[in-house]
């Protein structure tokens, strides 16, 4: 397991590492594996930020941390601010960040890994602007589809998505700030869900301008079931 800083919030427990959140969890049941921001060159190479940390409180229940981070890697000058908030029923994750420059770019924003346990074979509903979809999420490896030049998602684009984990807690997800979709990781040997931001279908690389803002929030909350 990452080394990091135990957290807990309500139920939660979870790992801080640096600023991405791992391993949210009740009962030692893994609900969430891991929520970080992604900035994404041209070539899908990943940058490494820098990374301030403005101030951690872990008490009464509840989790907050804020820090800033900055990505430089030429022409690529990318700021944001990230704030996790954790209470008695969730938690929530904000990235809020600035372009200091022109530049190309592959992805930036929210990725979340879901783990297999609880979430192989688990009911699900999922909507977004084209409206609902619903299924079953893979027990043997959802493959990656490609049609032409077009890279296909397990299931149509959300911004909300509900997962019947198979653990015995209902997963409530809601997503600002872009159109997120999800691939199954086993196609690359690992062995978790991964939701992303911005259709893989759209035009790449994308492009942004100095001082174009980018903002997304993550939203959390986790039931147990009857």
């Amino acid at each position: 397991m990452t080394q990091g800083r135990p957290v807990r919030f309500g139920p939660f427990s979870a790992v801080l590492t640096e600023t991405e959140l791992r391993y949210v969890a009740i009962d030692d049941r893994e609900l969430v594996r891991r929520v970080h921001v992604a900035v994404r060159d041209p070539d899908w190479g990943t940058l490494r930020p820098t990374i301030e940390i403005l101030g951690i409180a872990d008490q009464g229940g509840r989790f907050e941390m804020e820090a800033h981070l900055r990505y430089r890697d030429d022409p690529i000058r990318f700021d944001c601010d990230i704030r996790i908030k954790g209470g008695a029923t969730g938690f929530e994750y904000e990235m809020d960040g600035a372009c200091g420059s022109d530049f190309a770019y592959n992805r930036i924003g929210l990725c979340v890994m879901l783990p297999l346990e609880g979430c192989v074979e688990a009911p699900y509903r999922a909507a977004g602007p084209a409206g609902s979809t619903a299924g079953t999420l893979p027990r043997h490896v959802g493959p990656q589809l490609i049609r032409g030049d077009e890279i296909l998602p397990l299931f149509p684009g959300f911004d909300r998505l509900a997962i019947m984990t198979t653990i015995g807690y209902d997963l409530d997800l809601e997503l600002d700030g872009d159109l997120f979709e999800m691939e199954d990781q086993r196609n690359w040997t690992d062995a978790s869900f991964k939701i992303y931001s911005t259709p893989l279908a759209l035009p790449r690389p994308r492009r942004a301008a100095m001082g174009d803002r980018i903002r997304q929030v993550l939203q959390v909350q986790a039931r147990p079931r009857p």
